[in-house]
């Protein structure tokens, strides 16, 4: 069944219960020991499913925190010590006014023996090194100790400041990055589950203290290359009190490059349990699933819950209408 128009380029989210029909009549949901991930729990009561930051954290956020580490290292020696630079510089003073003064006296010498070719290389060696001793005298002729300023400007005499300035915004990009993997591994916290709460036909979670949850009938999806997001009215106090907002990336048999046909199976466990309850899905009477590990801290349940949980839900009369004309924002990492 073809449920994106689109494909990846999809712009609006559409209610499950499009579909419904169909997946009964398609989609054959087979109970087993373990329901397949990302479902991590189910009872009597509900059933929850991991949010796609679970399993990508390790297999792509830690690789990519070394790398970012590693490269920041590298480029470390990018940044000089300007002290160092200003006794470079005047070794390199003296050093190259007596290569200086050889060329010169080498291009006497091709002068007098009326050899243009040797002339002409001299003369642009003679230039060179002007151009190398202007460029360390900087150090040397400017007041006070020597400055960040006071390398850019050498390196801009010596004619390397485009690749020198590259190499600073390397070091930035490659530190930014590392900082943000940092944050992302060591920081934040487990997400929280999506609850199916088959009795009270709800859907809910909640992120950062903020709340989400929709009717069952009313929660919204969208399948891209990330995989699977599902649209639930959230609080949000800059939207008048509550706007929607996506779960998104919800993967299933792989971590990106998803197909419709990879979420198919996932979608129609989800109704035939909010339907048939937990005999549709597992074989014992009840499972559950090892959270993904080295998290410091979970995401924890707001305070208040059920009262604002509540809230939402009365709140969410207009949530299709609202995923369905809008361009709804994924939550933030």
């Amino acid at each position: 069944m073809k449920r994106q128009e689109m494909g990846i380029f999809t712009k609006f989210a559409q209610p499950f219960s499009k579909w419904w029909a169909q997946f009964r009549a398609e989609v054959i949901v087979v109970p087993m020991e373990d329901p397949l991930e990302p479902i991590m729990s189910v009872n009597d009561d509900t059933l929850t499913i991991r949010t796609g930051f679970h399993s990508r954290r390790n297999t792509i956020g830690l690789p990519l925190l070394f790398a970012s580490i590693f490269s920041t290292y590298l480029w470390l020696g990018i940044i000089p010590n300007v002290d160092r630079q200003k006794e470079l510089a005047i070794e390199n003073i003296e050093y190259f006014q007596n290569e200086k003064k050889q060329r010169e006296e080498w291009l006497l010498e091709a002068k007098k023996d009326n050899n243009a070719e040797e002339e002409k290389y001299y003369l642009g060696r003679v230039e060179d090194y002007n151009q190398l001793i202007k460029s360390y005298m900087v150090y040397v002729e400017k007041d006070g100790e020597p400055t960040i300023f006071t390398y850019l400007e050498s390196k801009y005499l010596q004619g390397y400041l485009v690749w020198t300035l590259f190499g600073f915004l390397m070091l930035g990009v490659c530190g930014s990055s590392a900082a943000c993997f940092f944050g992302l591994f060591f920081i934040k916290p487990r997400d929280a589950e999506v609850y199916f709460d088959r009795r009270r036909g709800i859907v809910y979670t909640w992120r950062w203290g903020r709340i989400g949850a929709a009717r069952f009938e009313d929660i919204g999806i969208k399948e891209n290359m990330m995989g699977l997001s599902i649209f639930l009215q959230f609080e949000n106090k800059k939207k008048g009190g509550f706007w929607p907002s996506a779960v998104w990336g919800i993967d299933a048999e792989r971590l990106i490059f998803h197909k419709e046909e990879d979420l198919t199976y996932l979608l129609a466990q989800l109704l035939a349990f909010m339907e048939k309850g937990k005999d549709a899905v597992i074989t014992g009477e009840s499972f559950q699933r090892e959270p993904a590990r080295f998290f410091l801290f979970d995401d924890k349940k707001p305070k208040n819950f059920d009262q604002r949980l509540e809230m939402v839900l009365g709140a969410s009369h207009n949530l299709v209408e609202l995923y369905e004309k809008n361009v709804i924002k994924p939550l933030a990492m």
